[in-house]
């Protein structure tokens, strides 16, 4: 999972990132840009995180296509680390 405004995000060869348009516009949008999921080198998908008190962050991820268990697996213990940085205690995913 790489945050929002990471330095690859910054390229200026979105087409070489992201090929299809539409997934261009869910990647770098006008105003609030989400951070995007990396699997084995190709974005493939994106996410958001946002803080529930101060206890949780609830992230939500909506993926290009299929993950497998395993991707999803990483995803869900990558959420911890997204948590323990904002200092929360946990996290929760919900996939879209």
């Amino acid at each position: 999972m790489l945050p929002p405004m990471d330095p690859l995000l910054q390229a200026r060869d979105r087409e070489v990132l992201v090929p299809d348009r539409a997934r261009q516009k869910e990647v770098w949008r006008a105003l609030g840009n989400p951070g995007v999921l990396l699997v084995d080198g190709e974005i493939a998908g994106v996410w958001r995180a946002k803080t529930a008190g101060r206890k949780r962050v609830d992230l939500t991820v909506s993926a290009f296509g299929a993950l497998p268990a395993r991707t999803r697996r990483a995803v869900e213990e990558e959420a911890g680390v997204v948590a323990r940085a904002r200092e929360a205690a946990g996290a929760t995913v919900t996939w879209g």
